[in-house]
């Protein structure tokens, strides 16, 4: 008994690193004939990277819950999860993360993250909260997309000395 098993476990480990050999292959292939198109297309990107965000905005603060998470702490792992995935993609892609410009990010998944877990602390359905939070989200970027929003950047007040 025990050895059909392992044959089973044995072959379908071979065929899972068939199938992601297989991908990796198409993908790098893809990447490779279309490396360049990727320049002219970084706005479609930026609009992806805002479904992404909001996506992962409210789900790390849905997976903090479920691990018994203090809404404050949810709200910070729904930041987490949605931004750091868009640090690791520009730091791979070298480039300067868009978290640490002047953009409109983390604060869209943080309003996205707080809305999911005021929602969820009112004991609203779990659909209507993550669905609420998701829009809230994406709304903040995309606003700050298509209008140009940015950050205020820091000036020192007239008069005191800069350190």
């Amino acid at each position: 008994m025990s050895g059909s098993r392992a044959s089973w476990f044995a072959n379908h480990a071979s065929r899972a690193a068939h199938t992601s050999a297989r991908a990796c292959l198409i993908v790098s292939g893809a990447v490779f004939f279309t490396a360049d198109i990727s320049q002219s297309r970084y706005r479609y990107l930026l609009w992806l990277d805002t479904l992404g965000l909001a996506l992962f905005a409210v789900a790390g603060t849905e997976g903090a819950f479920w691990a018994g998470a203090s809404p404050v702490v949810a709200i910070v792992m729904g930041v987490v999860t949605a931004t750091f995935g868009g640090v690791i993609r520009d730091l791979l892609g070298g480039e300067s993360p868009v978290i640490l410009s002047r953009e409109i990010y983390a604060s869209a998944a943080g309003a996205g993250a707080a809305v999911v877990a005021g929602l969820t602390l009112l004991d609203a359905p779990r659909e209507f909260a993550l669905c609420t939070g998701f829009a809230v989200a994406l709304l903040v970027r995309a606003a700050s997309l298509r209008l140009g929003l940015t950050l205020p950047r820091y000036r020192p007040r007239a008069g005191l000395p800069y350190h």
